[in-house]
Protein backbone atom coordinates (compact mmCIF):
# COMPACT_ATOMS: atom_id res chain seq x y z
CA UNK A 1 0.00 0.00 0.00
CA UNK A 2 1.42 3.74 -0.46
CA UNK A 3 0.10 7.25 0.25
CA UNK A 4 -0.02 10.41 -1.73
CA UNK A 5 2.02 13.17 -0.65
CA UNK A 6 -1.58 15.50 -1.01
CA UNK A 7 -2.82 12.39 1.83
CA UNK A 8 0.01 13.16 4.09
CA UNK A 9 0.05 17.01 3.91
CA UNK A 10 -3.89 16.80 4.61
CA UNK A 11 -2.88 15.02 7.81
CA UNK A 12 -0.04 17.13 8.49
CA UNK A 13 -2.38 20.55 8.12
CA UNK A 14 -5.30 18.92 10.16
CA UNK A 15 -2.99 17.73 13.04
CA UNK A 16 -1.41 21.35 12.87
CA UNK A 17 -4.58 22.78 13.11
CA UNK A 18 -4.04 24.49 10.38
CA UNK A 19 -6.47 23.62 7.04
CA UNK A 20 -8.64 25.72 5.42
CA UNK A 21 -9.57 24.69 2.55
CA UNK A 22 -11.94 26.35 -0.46
CA UNK A 23 -13.27 26.91 -3.77
CA UNK A 24 -12.64 30.32 -4.77
CA UNK A 25 -16.64 32.02 -5.78
CA UNK A 26 -15.20 34.42 -8.42
CA UNK A 27 -12.80 32.51 -11.20
CA UNK A 28 -9.37 33.61 -10.48
CA UNK A 29 -8.18 36.55 -13.00
CA UNK A 30 -4.62 38.37 -14.07
CA UNK A 31 -4.14 40.35 -10.90
CA UNK A 32 -3.60 39.44 -7.62
CA UNK A 33 -6.57 39.10 -5.95
CA UNK A 34 -8.58 35.40 -4.95
CA UNK A 35 -12.81 36.01 -3.63
CA UNK A 36 -13.71 33.45 -2.44
CA UNK A 37 -17.20 34.32 0.16
CA UNK A 38 -16.15 30.50 1.58
CA UNK A 39 -13.56 31.98 3.71
CA UNK A 40 -15.83 33.94 5.86
CA UNK A 41 -16.92 31.06 7.95
CA UNK A 42 -13.34 30.95 9.15
CA UNK A 43 -12.72 34.96 9.38
CA UNK A 44 -15.18 35.68 12.51
CA UNK A 45 -16.03 38.70 10.66
CA UNK A 46 -12.33 40.18 10.92
CA UNK A 47 -10.68 42.33 8.05
CA UNK A 48 -7.04 41.38 7.90
CA UNK A 49 -7.75 37.54 10.09
CA UNK A 50 -5.31 35.93 7.37
CA UNK A 51 -2.92 38.37 6.84
CA UNK A 52 0.61 37.29 6.26
CA UNK A 53 -0.93 33.70 6.28
CA UNK A 54 -0.12 31.38 2.96
CA UNK A 55 -2.24 30.57 0.07
CA UNK A 56 -2.03 27.14 -2.22
CA UNK A 57 -3.62 27.04 -5.40
CA UNK A 58 -4.02 23.38 -6.04
CA UNK A 59 -5.50 23.35 -9.50
CA UNK A 60 -6.95 25.08 -12.80
CA UNK A 61 -4.79 27.51 -14.46
CA UNK A 62 -2.28 28.55 -11.38
CA UNK A 63 -2.02 24.97 -9.97
CA UNK A 64 0.89 24.69 -7.37
CA UNK A 65 1.29 28.45 -7.23
CA UNK A 66 2.12 29.79 -3.62
CA UNK A 67 2.04 33.12 -2.49
CA UNK A 68 2.20 35.44 0.68
CA UNK A 69 -1.44 36.93 1.98
CA UNK A 70 -0.96 40.68 1.84
CA UNK A 71 -4.35 41.56 2.90
CA UNK A 72 -7.57 39.91 3.67
CA UNK A 73 -11.24 41.71 3.16
CA UNK A 74 -14.18 39.58 5.09
CA UNK A 75 -17.24 41.69 3.22
CA UNK A 76 -16.05 40.35 -0.19
CA UNK A 77 -13.69 37.28 1.04
CA UNK A 78 -10.81 38.83 -1.16
CA UNK A 79 -7.42 37.93 -0.76
CA UNK A 80 -4.87 40.27 -2.09
CA UNK A 81 -1.88 37.67 -2.56
CA UNK A 82 1.73 39.24 -2.23
CA UNK A 83 4.05 39.21 -6.21
CA UNK A 84 3.06 39.52 -9.52
CA UNK A 85 -0.29 38.78 -11.40
CA UNK A 86 -2.02 35.28 -10.93
CA UNK A 87 -2.85 33.52 -14.58
CA UNK A 88 -6.72 33.83 -15.49
CA UNK A 89 -8.47 30.43 -15.01
CA UNK A 90 -11.46 31.83 -17.59
CA UNK A 91 -14.71 30.40 -16.09
CA UNK A 92 -13.00 27.87 -14.49
CA UNK A 93 -13.34 27.65 -9.77
CA UNK A 94 -9.80 26.93 -8.93
CA UNK A 95 -9.94 25.30 -5.22
CA UNK A 96 -7.18 26.93 -2.52
CA UNK A 97 -5.53 26.04 0.66
CA UNK A 98 -4.85 29.06 3.09
CA UNK A 99 -2.71 28.18 6.05
CA UNK A 100 -0.47 29.51 8.63
CA UNK A 101 2.40 27.23 7.33
CA UNK A 102 3.89 27.46 4.24
CA UNK A 103 3.38 24.30 2.16
CA UNK A 104 7.12 24.72 0.61
CA UNK A 105 7.86 23.97 4.49
CA UNK A 106 5.72 21.29 5.69
CA UNK A 107 6.97 19.51 2.51
CA UNK A 108 10.31 19.93 3.59
CA UNK A 109 8.85 18.36 7.18
CA UNK A 110 7.61 15.91 5.41
CA UNK A 111 10.80 14.63 3.54
CA UNK A 112 12.50 15.00 6.74
CA UNK A 113 10.49 12.57 8.74
CA UNK A 114 10.93 10.33 5.44
CA UNK A 115 14.14 10.31 6.60
CA UNK A 116 13.63 9.71 10.23
CA UNK A 117 11.22 6.95 9.95
CA UNK A 118 13.14 5.51 7.48
CA UNK A 119 16.38 4.80 9.49
CA UNK A 120 13.93 2.39 11.85
CA UNK A 121 11.54 0.43 8.87
CA UNK A 122 13.13 -1.61 6.61
CA UNK A 123 10.73 -2.46 4.01
CA UNK A 124 10.92 -6.22 1.73
CA UNK A 125 11.66 -5.69 -1.94
CA UNK A 126 10.86 -8.51 -4.42
CA UNK A 127 11.59 -6.81 -7.63
CA UNK A 128 10.29 -8.82 -11.52
CA UNK A 129 11.78 -5.59 -13.81
CA UNK A 130 15.10 -6.87 -15.06
CA UNK A 131 14.95 -9.55 -17.63
CA UNK A 132 17.99 -11.21 -19.05
CA UNK A 133 20.28 -9.85 -21.42
CA UNK A 134 19.05 -6.74 -21.51
CA UNK A 135 21.25 -3.93 -22.03
CA UNK A 136 19.00 -1.02 -20.85
CA UNK A 137 18.72 0.03 -16.84
CA UNK A 138 15.88 1.72 -15.71
CA UNK A 139 13.83 -0.14 -18.80
CA UNK A 140 10.74 0.30 -17.03
CA UNK A 141 11.30 4.26 -16.03
CA UNK A 142 10.94 3.15 -12.52
CA UNK A 143 13.61 5.93 -11.38
CA UNK A 144 13.24 9.20 -12.13
CA UNK A 145 16.30 11.46 -11.73
CA UNK A 146 13.66 14.91 -11.58
CA UNK A 147 9.99 14.93 -12.01
CA UNK A 148 10.40 15.42 -15.58
CA UNK A 149 12.94 12.90 -16.86
CA UNK A 150 13.85 9.52 -16.35
CA UNK A 151 17.28 8.42 -14.40
CA UNK A 152 20.14 8.13 -16.57
CA UNK A 153 18.14 9.14 -20.06
CA UNK A 154 17.43 12.62 -21.45
CA UNK A 155 15.00 14.53 -23.25
CA UNK A 156 15.31 16.19 -26.94
CA UNK A 157 12.51 17.90 -28.24
CA UNK A 158 10.12 16.68 -25.33
CA UNK A 159 8.52 16.79 -22.14
CA UNK A 160 8.11 13.64 -20.11
CA UNK A 161 6.13 12.88 -16.61
CA UNK A 162 6.23 9.57 -15.18
CA UNK A 163 2.77 8.00 -15.52
CA UNK A 164 1.43 6.08 -12.71
CA UNK A 165 -2.62 5.83 -13.75
CA UNK A 166 -3.87 2.76 -14.19
CA UNK A 167 -4.22 1.58 -17.43
CA UNK A 168 -1.40 3.90 -18.69
CA UNK A 169 1.64 1.72 -17.57
CA UNK A 170 2.01 -1.89 -18.57
CA UNK A 171 4.15 -3.31 -15.79
CA UNK A 172 5.79 -2.72 -12.24
CA UNK A 173 3.15 0.32 -11.94
CA UNK A 174 4.86 2.74 -13.49
CA UNK A 175 5.58 4.20 -17.28
CA UNK A 176 7.06 7.02 -19.39
CA UNK A 177 4.82 9.84 -20.83
CA UNK A 178 6.32 11.22 -23.42
CA UNK A 179 4.67 14.60 -25.27
CA UNK A 180 6.61 15.76 -28.49
CA UNK A 181 7.47 19.73 -28.43
CA UNK A 182 8.84 19.43 -31.89
CA UNK A 183 7.92 16.80 -34.73
CA UNK A 184 9.87 13.50 -34.04
CA UNK A 185 10.72 14.56 -30.42
CA UNK A 186 12.48 11.74 -28.30
CA UNK A 187 13.35 10.24 -25.10
CA UNK A 188 16.82 8.47 -25.16
CA UNK A 189 20.22 6.72 -23.24
CA UNK A 190 22.87 7.56 -24.99
CA UNK A 191 26.45 6.27 -23.92
CA UNK A 192 27.31 10.08 -22.99
CA UNK A 193 25.28 9.03 -19.37
CA UNK A 194 25.71 5.16 -19.43
CA UNK A 195 28.65 4.32 -21.35
CA UNK A 196 27.80 0.76 -21.27
CA UNK A 197 26.02 1.02 -24.20
CA UNK A 198 29.08 1.26 -26.03
CA UNK A 199 29.59 -2.60 -26.03
CA UNK A 200 26.78 -3.26 -28.53
CA UNK A 201 29.25 -2.66 -31.19
CA UNK A 202 29.27 -5.25 -33.76
CA UNK A 203 26.50 -7.40 -32.45
CA UNK A 204 22.81 -7.61 -33.73
CA UNK A 205 20.31 -6.45 -30.95
CA UNK A 206 16.80 -7.40 -30.62
CA UNK A 207 14.96 -3.89 -29.33
CA UNK A 208 11.22 -4.19 -28.39
CA UNK A 209 9.46 -1.56 -26.26
CA UNK A 210 5.68 -1.27 -24.78
CA UNK A 211 4.08 1.74 -26.33
CA UNK A 212 0.34 3.42 -26.23
CA UNK A 213 0.22 6.47 -28.45
CA UNK A 214 -2.21 9.24 -28.42
CA UNK A 215 -2.45 8.62 -32.40
CA UNK A 216 -2.39 5.98 -34.52
CA UNK A 217 1.39 5.29 -35.40
CA UNK A 218 3.06 7.63 -33.71
CA UNK A 219 5.36 5.71 -31.95
CA UNK A 220 8.90 4.14 -32.87
CA UNK A 221 11.87 3.26 -31.25
CA UNK A 222 15.10 4.00 -32.79
CA UNK A 223 18.89 2.97 -32.56
CA UNK A 224 21.08 5.79 -33.40
CA UNK A 225 24.95 5.38 -33.95
CA UNK A 226 27.92 7.14 -34.91
CA UNK A 227 31.54 6.29 -35.61
CA UNK A 228 34.61 8.33 -34.83
CA UNK A 229 35.00 9.16 -38.88
CA UNK A 230 31.26 10.91 -38.87
CA UNK A 231 29.52 7.62 -40.10
CA UNK A 232 25.93 7.50 -38.84
CA UNK A 233 23.50 4.49 -38.45
CA UNK A 234 19.63 5.22 -37.90
CA UNK A 235 17.76 1.84 -37.07
CA UNK A 236 13.84 2.66 -36.72
CA UNK A 237 10.94 0.56 -35.78
CA UNK A 238 8.25 0.27 -38.57
CA UNK A 239 5.50 -1.23 -36.01
CA UNK A 240 2.06 -0.36 -36.39
CA UNK A 241 0.75 0.85 -33.12
CA UNK A 242 -3.02 2.02 -32.84
CA UNK A 243 -3.93 4.94 -30.69
CA UNK A 244 -4.68 4.24 -27.29
CA UNK A 245 -3.90 0.69 -27.21
CA UNK A 246 -1.06 -0.98 -26.41
CA UNK A 247 1.49 -2.46 -29.21
CA UNK A 248 5.01 -3.88 -28.83
CA UNK A 249 7.39 -1.60 -30.91
CA UNK A 250 9.84 -4.08 -32.34
CA UNK A 251 13.30 -3.31 -33.86
CA UNK A 252 14.95 -6.74 -34.78
CA UNK A 253 17.99 -8.65 -36.28
CA UNK A 254 19.36 -5.30 -36.26
CA UNK A 255 23.54 -5.06 -36.75
CA UNK A 256 25.01 -2.15 -34.96
CA UNK A 257 27.79 -0.80 -36.62
CA UNK A 258 31.84 -2.51 -35.60
CA UNK A 259 33.50 1.05 -34.95
CA UNK A 260 30.47 2.93 -32.96
CA UNK A 261 32.07 6.21 -30.29
CA UNK A 262 28.43 6.93 -29.85
CA UNK A 263 25.04 5.40 -29.46
CA UNK A 264 21.61 6.65 -28.33
CA UNK A 265 18.90 4.46 -27.87
CA UNK A 266 15.18 6.51 -28.52
CA UNK A 267 11.66 6.36 -27.73
CA UNK A 268 10.22 8.21 -30.13
CA UNK A 269 6.57 11.02 -30.90
CA UNK A 270 6.40 11.72 -34.56
CA UNK A 271 3.61 14.40 -34.08
CA UNK A 272 4.47 17.80 -32.61
CA UNK A 273 1.68 18.00 -29.21
CA UNK A 274 1.14 14.63 -28.95
CA UNK A 275 2.19 11.78 -26.12
CA UNK A 276 3.21 8.04 -26.11
CA UNK A 277 3.47 6.10 -23.16
CA UNK A 278 6.51 3.93 -23.52
CA UNK A 279 7.13 1.14 -20.63
CA UNK A 280 9.31 -2.71 -20.42
CA UNK A 281 12.29 -1.37 -23.30
CA UNK A 282 14.42 -4.78 -23.97
CA UNK A 283 17.48 -4.51 -26.07
CA UNK A 284 19.23 -7.65 -26.40
CA UNK A 285 22.33 -8.57 -28.06
CA UNK A 286 23.58 -12.23 -29.22
CA UNK A 287 26.06 -13.02 -26.59
CA UNK A 288 25.73 -13.30 -22.82
CA UNK A 289 25.24 -9.78 -20.80
CA UNK A 290 26.99 -11.14 -16.82
CA UNK A 291 26.16 -7.33 -15.39
CA UNK A 292 22.71 -5.47 -14.82
CA UNK A 293 22.02 -1.85 -13.12
CA UNK A 294 20.35 -2.59 -10.26
CA UNK A 295 16.45 -1.14 -9.60
CA UNK A 296 17.22 1.80 -6.99
CA UNK A 297 15.55 0.00 -3.81
CA UNK A 298 18.59 -2.61 -4.29
CA UNK A 299 20.43 0.40 -5.23
CA UNK A 300 19.99 1.96 -1.76
CA UNK A 301 18.90 -1.85 -0.21
CA UNK A 302 20.65 -5.17 0.31
CA UNK A 303 20.24 -7.84 -2.13
CA UNK A 304 19.40 -11.34 -0.62
CA UNK A 305 18.06 -13.71 -3.40
CA UNK A 306 18.62 -13.91 -7.20
CA UNK A 307 15.93 -16.30 -9.27
CA UNK A 308 15.21 -16.59 -12.90
CA UNK A 309 12.37 -17.27 -14.74
CA UNK A 310 12.06 -20.98 -16.15
CA UNK A 311 8.91 -21.19 -18.19
CA UNK A 312 6.03 -19.14 -19.76
CA UNK A 313 2.36 -18.98 -19.03
CA UNK A 314 1.83 -19.52 -22.75
CA UNK A 315 0.58 -16.31 -23.37
CA UNK A 316 1.25 -15.60 -27.42
CA UNK A 317 1.76 -12.49 -28.83
CA UNK A 318 2.31 -13.57 -32.37
CA UNK A 319 5.42 -11.78 -32.50
CA UNK A 320 8.82 -12.92 -34.48
CA UNK A 321 10.07 -12.60 -31.08
CA UNK A 322 8.80 -14.38 -28.65
CA UNK A 323 10.53 -13.88 -25.20
CA UNK A 324 9.55 -15.58 -21.92
CA UNK A 325 9.86 -12.01 -20.05
CA UNK A 326 6.86 -11.05 -22.43
CA UNK A 327 4.81 -12.62 -19.68
CA UNK A 328 4.13 -9.76 -17.34
CA UNK A 329 4.59 -12.47 -14.14
CA UNK A 330 6.96 -15.28 -14.30
CA UNK A 331 5.02 -18.47 -13.23
CA UNK A 332 8.03 -20.73 -12.16
CA UNK A 333 11.49 -19.77 -10.95
CA UNK A 334 14.37 -21.41 -10.22
CA UNK A 335 17.92 -19.97 -7.56
CA UNK A 336 20.52 -18.10 -9.16
CA UNK A 337 23.67 -19.38 -7.65
CA UNK A 338 27.31 -17.57 -7.59
CA UNK A 339 25.73 -14.00 -8.20
CA UNK A 340 27.38 -10.94 -6.52
CA UNK A 341 26.74 -6.97 -6.45
CA UNK A 342 29.46 -4.87 -7.79
CA UNK A 343 29.64 -1.16 -7.99
CA UNK A 344 31.46 1.47 -10.54
CA UNK A 345 32.11 3.95 -8.42
CA UNK A 346 28.54 5.31 -8.93
CA UNK A 347 26.02 2.34 -9.01
CA UNK A 348 25.47 -1.01 -8.05
CA UNK A 349 25.12 -3.76 -10.62
CA UNK A 350 24.24 -7.43 -10.47
CA UNK A 351 26.26 -10.19 -11.50
CA UNK A 352 25.67 -13.51 -12.81
CA UNK A 353 28.07 -15.77 -14.03
CA UNK A 354 25.67 -16.90 -16.38
CA UNK A 355 22.01 -16.87 -18.35
CA UNK A 356 20.13 -16.90 -21.51
CA UNK A 357 18.52 -13.79 -22.87
CA UNK A 358 14.42 -13.04 -22.49
CA UNK A 359 13.70 -14.06 -18.78
CA UNK A 360 12.97 -12.38 -16.24
CA UNK A 361 14.88 -12.08 -13.11
CA UNK A 362 13.51 -11.99 -9.79
CA UNK A 363 14.89 -9.85 -6.98
CA UNK A 364 14.33 -10.29 -3.75
CA UNK A 365 15.99 -8.02 -0.02
CA UNK A 366 15.09 -5.16 2.06
CA UNK A 367 15.25 -1.62 1.41
CA UNK A 368 15.04 1.47 3.70
CA UNK A 369 12.10 4.02 3.63
CA UNK A 370 13.33 6.53 1.61
CA UNK A 371 12.50 9.24 -1.39
CA UNK A 372 12.13 12.82 -1.82
CA UNK A 373 8.38 14.01 -2.37
CA UNK A 374 6.98 16.87 -4.34
CA UNK A 375 4.48 16.24 -6.34
CA UNK A 376 0.67 15.84 -4.91
CA UNK A 377 0.56 12.97 -6.59
CA UNK A 378 4.19 11.64 -5.38
CA UNK A 379 3.65 8.46 -3.39
CA UNK A 380 5.65 6.44 -0.66
CA UNK A 381 4.88 2.80 0.23
CA UNK A 382 3.32 3.47 3.82
CA UNK A 383 -0.48 3.02 4.22
CA UNK A 384 -2.42 4.19 7.51
CA UNK A 385 -0.57 2.44 10.22
CA UNK A 386 1.59 3.40 12.88
CA UNK A 387 4.40 4.10 10.78
CA UNK A 388 2.46 6.92 9.03
CA UNK A 389 1.50 8.69 12.06
CA UNK A 390 5.01 8.44 13.33
CA UNK A 391 5.96 9.96 9.96
CA UNK A 392 3.25 13.20 10.62
CA UNK A 393 4.05 13.60 14.05
CA UNK A 394 8.07 13.59 13.39
CA UNK A 395 6.83 16.20 10.61
CA UNK A 396 5.07 18.27 12.72
CA UNK A 397 7.95 18.35 15.14
CA UNK A 398 10.48 19.46 12.65
CA UNK A 399 8.07 22.36 11.43
CA UNK A 400 7.58 23.53 15.07
CA UNK A 401 10.80 23.43 15.90
CA UNK A 402 11.80 25.12 12.90
CA UNK A 403 9.07 28.24 13.48
CA UNK A 404 10.19 28.61 16.68
CA UNK A 405 13.53 30.23 16.05
CA UNK A 406 12.06 33.57 14.63
CA UNK A 407 9.37 34.49 16.97
CA UNK A 408 9.25 36.07 20.68
CA UNK A 409 10.44 34.30 23.90
CA UNK A 410 6.52 33.75 24.53
CA UNK A 411 5.68 32.74 21.27
CA UNK A 412 8.54 30.42 21.19
CA UNK A 413 7.95 28.89 24.34
CA UNK A 414 4.93 28.02 23.28
CA UNK A 415 5.63 26.75 19.84
CA UNK A 416 8.88 24.71 21.47
CA UNK A 417 5.87 23.37 23.79
CA UNK A 418 3.74 22.07 21.15
CA UNK A 419 6.92 20.65 19.06
CA UNK A 420 7.39 18.35 22.32
CA UNK A 421 4.23 17.22 22.08
CA UNK A 422 4.65 16.07 18.59
CA UNK A 423 7.97 14.50 19.44
CA UNK A 424 6.23 12.48 22.14
CA UNK A 425 3.90 11.48 19.79
CA UNK A 426 6.38 10.41 17.40
CA UNK A 427 7.98 8.44 19.60
CA UNK A 428 4.44 6.72 20.71
CA UNK A 429 3.57 6.16 17.49
CA UNK A 430 6.65 4.25 16.07
CA UNK A 431 6.58 0.45 16.10
CA UNK A 432 7.50 -1.21 19.32
CA UNK A 433 11.42 -2.86 18.57
CA UNK A 434 12.90 -5.97 20.52
CA UNK A 435 15.65 -4.09 20.93
CA UNK A 436 17.84 -1.07 20.20
CA UNK A 437 18.81 -0.33 16.48
CA UNK A 438 16.90 -3.45 15.18
CA UNK A 439 14.27 -2.37 12.13
CA UNK A 440 10.84 -3.22 12.21
CA UNK A 441 10.02 -6.25 8.47
CA UNK A 442 6.90 -4.40 7.07
CA UNK A 443 5.79 -6.95 4.66
CA UNK A 444 3.72 -6.43 1.38
CA UNK A 445 4.55 -2.75 0.42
Amino acid sequence: MTTALSTIDQRLQEALGDRISVAVTTAIAANTSLISTNLRQFDGGNDDTFNDWWVYITDKANATVERQIGDYATATGTITVRGANLTTDGADLATVEVTRYRRTDRINAINRGIEEVGKSIIREVDDISLVSGNFLPNGHFNRWAVTTVPLLYSLSSVTAVEDTTAGEYWHEGKAAKVTASAGNGYLHISSDTYPRLLDLAGKTVDFTCMVKPQTANDAAIVIYTREADGTEQTLTSTTTNPAARWTQAQLLNQAINQDIEYISIRFKVATNGQYVIFDDAILTANGVLNEYWLPHDLQVGTLKQVQVQISRTGRDTSSALARPSDDLHGQDWRYVWGWDVINDGTYNYLRIPYGSNGYRLRLRGTAPLSGTLTAATDTIPLDASGALDALIAYARYWLLDKASMNLSSTDTNRIKADAAMAYQEYLRNMPAFSGAGMAMQMKGL
